[in-house]
């Protein structure tokens, strides 16, 4: 299987700001999805406290209910695989609205709206028997502040196609 990023980063290699903030996005993710699973059992220390925080507050302001958590979705037909940080409802939205949600620590990159778009076409592949709409949200968390910012369906419909473009090109060079 090919996963989504590897595909992306082929094309459009991801210019971090430092080491550092690779880190601090690997732990971010890593404390967000334990304490999702339940799994904390010890007290954060500060900056990862302060993000936890506003995923807290993120959940509650919107009504986010969790379906999964890194859930990889895949694409036998493709030998595709991608897997979102959060799949989900907002109960505001209703029933059979899923949404998948990735979050980012940094700021914004080409790359996720092209990670945003796989990912809505790959839910339409796999998920699709149990679901009539999907949305894209990205989650901004900082340590001070979170933003939550839903890609347009056209945006979306965009990043797709030229996903599978970038998908078309990879198995060329590749020759997998």
């Amino acid at each position: 299987m090919i996963h989504v990023t590897d595909i992306i980063n082929f094309f459009l290699p991801y210019k971090h700001s430092s080491e550092e903030a690779i880190v601090r996005g690997t732990l971010v993710h890593q404390v967000m999805e334990d304490w999702l699973r339940d799994k904390i059992e010890t007290e954060l220390a500060e900056p990862l406290k302060d993000y936890l925080e506003n995923l807290k507050k993120f959940i509650k302001t919107t009504g986010f209910n969790l379906i999964a958590i890194e859930k990889p979705l895949e694409y036998k037909k493709m030998q595709l695989v991608g897997t979102p940080d959060l799949i989900g409802e907002f109960s505001n939205l209703g029933e059979n609205n899923v949404c998948i949600v990735d979050i980012k620590t940094g700021g914004k990159s080409i790359n996720n709206y092209f990670q945003l778009g796989a990912y809505y076409f790959l839910a339409k592949k796999v998920l699709a028997t149990n679901y009539n709409n999907f949305s894209c949200y990205i989650l901004y968390l900082q340590p001070d502040k979170w933003k939550l910012t839903q890609i347009a369906l056209s945006e979306l419909l965009k990043y797709e196609e030229g996903f599978i473009y970038m998908w078309k090109l990879y198995k060329l060079i590749k020759k997998t």
